[in-house]
C-alpha cells in the first residue's frame, strides 16, 4: 500500500513574464480550493530552471513540509489536479510522480522518458489510455517530490550535467533512482502546456489518429526529447 504526500509545498519556478492563462489558473488553484490546509506556497523567480528547482528544494528543506510540488509557469491546469494527484492510489507507490504532458511543440510528445539499450532517454511515445506507471525519468512540469528524495541526495539536487544535453529533470530522477526511489507518471491527472497555444491530452489524441489515418508511423525517438 503507498504512502500519502501529506502537507505540500506547491513551488511555481515562475519566469520573467507569467501569461495570463497561467495567472489565472494559479488564481483560482489558489482560492477556490485546489489546496489543503497545512499546505503551503513557494515561489522562485526569474531565474533558470535549475536554480529555481534548488531554491524551492532549499525552502522545502526549511519547512516541516512533507512533499514539494513543482508547478512550471507554462503550464494549464485544472483547480482541482493538486487533489487528484495526492488522492491517486496507484501514484502513492511512487517518490517521485509527474502529472501527463506533452512537448509544446510538433508532433506531440508525452514526458515519459525511458532507458534504452544504450541508456540514452528516449521519449516514449503513443500513450493512449489512462494508466499509472514507473518510468525512468520525468519532467518538472507538474511533479509530486518527497521530501525523503531531497533529504537522501547530495546537493545541488538540480543540475545541467557537461555534454550530455539533457535538463535538470532527468539527472535529478537518474539519482533518486540509483538511491533506490521510484519515479511514476500518469495520464490519471492530466495537464496542458503553453505554447503558440496550449497543448495537452486532446490534441495529442487527435494527433495520434490523423497519422495513423494518413498512414504515418510514428516520429523517430530523440534522446533527450525537446521540454
Amino acid at each position: 500500500m503507498g504512502k500519502d504526500w501529506g502537507k505540500i509545498l506547491i513551488g511555481v519556478r515562475r519566469e520573467k513574464l507569467v501569461i495570463g492563462n497561467f495567472f489565472d489558473n494559479w488564481t483560482l488553484f489558489l482560492v477556490q480550493g485546489g489546496m489543503r490546509d497545512g499546505d503551503g506556497v513557494a515561489i522562485a523567480q526569474a531565474q533558470p530552471a535549475h536554480h529555481a528547482a534548488n531554491e524551492l528544494g532549499r525552502k522545502l528543506m526549511a519547512s516541516k513540509f512533507d512533499t514539494l510540488c513543482i508547478i512550471d509557469s507554462d503550464a494549464s491546469f485544472p483547480i482541482n489536479t493538486l487533489e487528484k494527484m495526492r488522492r491517486l492510489q496507484a501514484g502513492q507507490e511512487f517518490d517521485i510522480l509527474q502529472a501527463f504532458y506533452v512537448t509544446r511543440s510538433f508532433p506531440m510528445t508525452p514526458l515519459w522518458l525511458m532507458w534504452d539499450d544504450e541508456k540514452k532517454f528516449w521519449t516514449r511515445k503513443d500513450v493512449r489510455t489512462e494508466k499509472t506507471e514507473e518510468v525512468n525519468a520525468v519532467g518538472f512540469h507538474f511533479t509530486l517530490i518527497r521530501r525523503a528524495v531531497l533529504e537522501k541526495l547530495a546537493r545541488p539536487w538540480f543540475y545541467y550535467p557537461r555534454d550530455e544535453g539533457s535538463t535538470e529533470d532527468v539527472p535529478f530522477c537518474t539519482d533518486a533512482r540509483e538511491a533506490g526511489f521510484r519515479v511514476g507518471a500518469t495520464s490519471e491527472v492530466k495537464t496542458r502546456h503553453w505554447g503558440e497555444y496550449p497543448f495537452g491530452w486532446g490534441e495529442y489524441q487527435e494527433q495520434l489518429v490523423r497519422r495513423e489515418l494518413a498512414g504515418e508511423a510514428s516520429p523517430p525517438f530523440n534522446a533527450p526529447p525537446p521540454t
